[in-house]
């Protein structure tokens, strides 16, 4: 058994702390770079909370051409996700947009919804907010691809008992706010009856912001 070989095993198995060493046994072993190593080699480095080690390793490769970035996309997409959206907050010396351009443009699935949901909180908390980003944002996800019963409880700052809204009903409360700002009103209007319609949890006064929005949308 060659030591990719093992290092796969020992990948399936949960082992990544060995599986990071048989994979790199590969990669030095090798006589020219070979994308499958690196390709199972990240994915570790990953599991072991180290995508931005595997950033710095693969871009090199990819700048000289070694590698395509086409072999890595899904594998680079995540780890993207992983340094630059996952953790970011407003001590953050980057532009989250810039850092969230590579991942939204190449997937469709996650980390692209993940990656949205963090942009549109970036945006929300700006002085001004950038309404229209946030629709261009927002429409290019299908609500019902989203999971509509994902609420997790969580203990806020006072140790009060807290419930996040899913992943569906923040799709909802964003665009159809955004739609409004911007005064795209039959959308929200649209998006409201939707919403209220749909078999989800409001959570925050939700039903009633809906209510509201839509029927101020139809008086517009």
């Amino acid at each position: 058994m060659t030591p990719y070989e093992e290092g796969k095993k020992l990948y399936e198995n949960n082992d990544f702390i060995n599986a990071r060493l048989k994979f790199e046994e590969a990669i030095n072993k090798s006589y020219t770079p070979n994308k499958y190593h690196y390709n199972m080699y990240g994915w570790t480095l990953r599991k072991l909370d180290k995508s931005q080690y595997f950033l710095q390793i693969i871009s090199p490769l990819l700048e000289q051409e070694i590698f395509n970035v086409n072999d890595f996309l899904n594998l680079l997409v995540w780890c993207q996700y992983d340094v630059y959206i996952k953790n970011y907050n407003e001590d953050c010396d980057y532009d989250i947009l810039e850092k969230a351009d590579f991942i939204l443009n190449n997937c469709i699935k996650n980390p692209f919804v993940l990656t949205t949901f963090k942009v549109v909180k970036v945006l929300k908390k700006k002085a001004s907010i950038n309404y229209n980003k946030i629709v261009e944002l927002l429409e290019r996800i299908d609500p019902m691809e989203l999971p509509s019963n994902d609420e997790f409880e969580y203990e806020d700052g006072n140790h009060n008992k807290r419930e996040t809204s899913s992943k569906r009903e923040f799709y909802y409360q964003n665009i159809s706010s955004a739609y409004e700002k911007t005064m795209q009103y039959e959308k929200c209007i649209k998006v409201c009856e939707k919403a209220l319609v749909d078999d989800i949890k409001f959570h925050y006064r939700n039903k009633l912001w809906f209510t509201a929005r839509l029927y101020y949308c139809k008086c517009r």
